[in-house]
């Protein structure tokens, strides 16, 4: 085996008590790591917060002809996966992957030893808004006049409500709209009147 330095997120093994895995908290790129010898593993961890989609990925980049590196992951309930090809990348798709905490291992075949890239495509983290807390009727954010807003839906759980006074019946000019990229998320608007009446799905 090649004969290498340990890298920069060491101690990040499988075998370390407690494990101290390397955290990603965002879609990345960490070039040059290694496997530096035949008891190293290299443990990263991320979360997701959503259903993983097919755009959703761990790749690993090496040089098979200078060492074997695969890469395995698991995650709740459970759910493992592996990339064991004779290739010089391994990928492992998080499509259909429940939300929760995983941890990837990238090791060497047999004692294998080299140099890789890793790559985190993860789904986008998202926020919330600068309205909440206003998932009730009870807590729905007050609207006095004409408002446009950048906000969002950022967890499985996470209603928005809103509150409108109209002074006076409406006209064709009044309306609320929701703009949003339907491929991301399938999000719906509804109206009530009064503490409960659902009046219409727009």
């Amino acid at each position: 085996p090649v004969s290498l330095q340990p890298d920069r997120f060491e101690p990040n093994d499988i075998d370390d008590n407690p494990i101290t895995p390397t955290q990603i908290n965002s879609s990345r790129t960490e070039t040059g790591l290694t496997i530096h010898d035949e008891n190293d593993t290299d443990v990263f961890q991320f979360t997701l917060s959503t259903e993983g989609k097919s755009s959703d990925s761990v790749d690993i980049e090496f040089l098979h002809s200078v060492g074997d590196l695969d890469l395995l992951l698991a995650g709740p309930n459970g759910t493992s996966s592996s990339s064991l090809s004779a290739t010089d990348r391994e990928s492992i798709s998080l499509a259909g992957l429940p939300a929760g905490r995983y941890l990837v291992e990238v090791v060497g075949f047999r004692g294998a030893t080299g140099r890789y890239d890793i790559e985190f495509n993860l789904p986008e983290v998202i926020i919330s808004d600068d309205f909440e807390p206003n998932n009730s009727l009870a807590n729905a954010t007050p609207i006095a006049s004409d408002v446009t807003a950048s906000l969002s839906i950022h967890s499985m759980s996470d209603v928005d409500f809103f509150e409108v006074a109209l002074a006076e019946e409406g006209d064709s000019g009044d309306f609320v709209q929701i703009t949003f990229s339907h491929r991301d998320a399938d999000l719906d608007l509804l109206l009530f009147s009064g503490s409960s009446i659902d009046l219409e799905e727009l």
